[in-house]
């Protein structure tokens, strides 16, 4: 995660004082950053006087800096009570302040223009500091008499004119994306029961449009008209309508907009776009999720979002989060998108899930049509309850089970790839042990996994799986898996130093601990080399050679152990989406692989 201190900078003649806010002195459950898509960016906490200069530099218009980002501070308001003082600070981002350019110009009539054009005429030659940029391509949108604005009305105008555009600053320097040059999926996963508590799904279908009477610019009369004489227009006035929306969402019955009267147009084809853009023919879903864990947000991520039970497997984009950095027992509360294909896979979701319930009731549900829904809703119930029992008797089996992981302790020793590094930008816990133990519901599990972590390395590295092994007591645990060796081709020559570095652990686990329960889990494929296992070769010896010592190893110690080649050669590859270096997963990667890996210890814990 990246630095999450608090930097204040003092205002005027305190502007160069900095100093850095304490966690003693800040209320932890009381700092969130909220953050919305093309709208608000604020951080908010209450602050407890310690005597720090800190807390003193906390005034109207001081900066705090956070994770590189300048907040300014809006509403600080002073609390004196009972000889407890505070300070409840709102400080909103930096780039709000472009609110006080103004551009007092006016550019006369209707011209064609795109967001570079608007940001070049407002921003450019600002005293405030701003800079800017556009990344991505945009269409021409007419508009008249553009001028007599602020920047904060620019970026507004910009996000009415083409809603598919997205404004992420960095501190002072506004960068305009098309939206799928910054909207991009990092692997991320919420899945109800599985890392969120909630989801809710709220439609709103009240301003639906879906047909809207379009009227274009008029010819001048001819000289000594009079007010009796016809208007005539460029082109006929027409009719914009929505039949798939009409069928869809209203009945049959159009739901028709107010005139579109604009004398912009001159051209049919360019209004009756214009037109259809201007309507909504689709509900709004909004999607709130609360999350089971505290980890920080990607804006504008694209996200998995998964409801099992009712069969939903959605795509949906991140637009609004709350986040607390510095009090893990607070979960995210976050907002994903309200696109028309999202209500399309919502939709289908639930009719796919209704269409299996009914052929699974329909042989048991007698009687008339009146009742349907009556007995559907007690089956409904009467399932649920017999699975909490079932479910309720299988965990009270697992915990006097000593054959199941379930409540039990384990270490996952391995590289890079068990310690949770990817070459993606993620957040915290996208590490297989993470997600696997959830799922496992194991007591405790200890991730071990070392960057670049060997079996065995020239020179006593202290990267060598020894140096980690002795470093633990296992007596600890109750199981441990082993995880290395991918690095251990990048050594010229091993002779049987694999082997005994395997046989040093097995033995040091096993006299510590002669109940623990040891498996394998050999190296994933690497897609960084071309051809087969026997034609990657380091120069010495081929992958598949590193592979048959490992797997040797292991079976004269009877340890059973996850051939990847066996059981998904092709995980990790790029062409799946699970990996962009061909090696290190991804969060879709690493989902995957804990699907894998909790399966294997599901089926040899014994």
């Amino acid at each position: 995660m990246a630095n999450i201190e608090l930097i204040v900078q003092g205002n005027y003649k305190e502007a160069n004082f900095k100093a850095k806010l304490s966690q003693s002195c800040v209320q932890r459950s009381s700092f969130y950053i909220q953050w919305e898509k093309n709208g608000v960016w604020q951080l908010q906490f209450v602050a407890i006087d310690d005597g720090s200069l800190a807390y003193n530099l906390l005034t109207a218009q001081a900066s705090i800096w956070f994770q590189n980002q300048e907040f300014i501070v809006k509403q600080p308001t002073v609390d004196y009570a009972s000889g407890f003082n505070t300070k409840t600070i709102v400080a909103t981002h930096v780039y709000s302040e472009c609110q006080f350019i103004v551009k007092r110009d006016t550019k006369p009539g209707v011209l064609t223009y795109r967001p570079s054009d608007i940001m070049s005429y407002v921003f450019d030659g600002n005293q405030n500091g701003f800079t800017w940029e556009v990344k991505g391509d945009f269409d021409g949108q007419q508009i008249e008499n553009l001028g007599n604005i602020n920047g904060q009305d620019a970026l507004k105008k910009i996000v009415e004119k083409w809603p598919d555009t997205i404004i992420y600053p960095d501190n002072r320097h506004i960068v305009i994306y098309q939206h799928d040059e910054f909207a991009k999926k990092h692997g991320n996963r919420l899945g109800y029961m599985y890392n969120s508590a909630e989801f809710k799904f709220s439609f709103d279908s009240t301003n639906i449009t879906n047909q809207v009477w379009c009227i274009g610019k008029a010819k001048d009369k001819p000289e000594g008209s009079t007010d009796n004489t016809p208007t005539e227009y460029f082109f006929d006035p027409f009719l914009v309508k929505l039949d798939e929306s009409i069928r869809k969402w209203t009945h049959g019955y159009p739901h028709e907009a107010p005139v579109i009267s604009d004398d912009r147009f001159t051209d049919q084809a360019s209004m009756k776009n214009y037109a259809i853009s201007s309507l909504n023919p689709e509900p709004t879903l909004v999607i709130e999720v609360t999350t089971t864990e505290n980890r920080q947000p990607i804006p504008c991520d694209i996200v998995k979002c998964q409801v099992p039970d009712d069969r939903i497997d959605l795509d949906v984009e991140l637009v609004n989060y709350t986040w607390y950095p510095w009090d893990s027992q607070q979960v995210n509360q976050n907002t994903l998108n309200d696109n028309a294909k999202t209500i399309f896979d919502y939709n289908r979701s639930l009719r796919s899930k209704a269409y299996l319930d009914l052929n699974k009731l329909t042989d048991k549900l007698n009687g008339d049509v009146g009742s349907l829904q009556t007995k559907l809703d007690d089956t409904h119930q009467q399932i649920k309850d017999t699975q909490d029992e079932v479910k309720m008797a299988q965990d009270d089996a697992k915990r006097a089970n000593p054959h199941v992981p379930f409540g039990k302790r384990w270490i996952t020793l391995g590289d890079s790839i068990t310690q949770g590094y990817s070459p993606d930008q993620h957040g915290p816990n996208i590490d297989y042990p993470y997600k696997a133990s959830r799922l496992l519901q194991v007591a405790s599990v200890d991730n071990a996994g070392v960057g670049g972590g060997t079996f065995s390395e020239d020179g006593g590295s202290d990267l060598e799986s020894k140096k980690v092994v002795d470093s633990h007591n296992f007596a600890n645990y109750d199981f441990a898996t082993i995880a290395y060796g991918t690095n251990d081709f990048h050594i010229s020559s091993w002779g049987n130093k694999i082997a005994d570095s395997i046989n040093y652990m097995v033995n040091k686990m096993r006299k510590e601990n002669p109940n623990i329960r040891i498996y394998g889990i050999l190296p994933p494929p690497r897609h960084d080399y071309s051809g087969t296992i026997w034609e990657q070769s380091n120069g010495a010896y081929s992958f598949g050679a590193l592979l048959n010592c490992i797997k040797d190893a292991y079976q004269k110690l009877n340890i059973q152990y996850l051939d990847w080649w066996n059981d998904n050669p092709v995980i990790f590859s790029d062409n799946k989406g699970l990996s962009s270096d061909h090696l290190h997963p991804n969060g879709y990667g690493y989902d995957e692989m804990t699907e894998r890996i909790v399966g294997f210890i599901n089926n040899v814990y014994y």
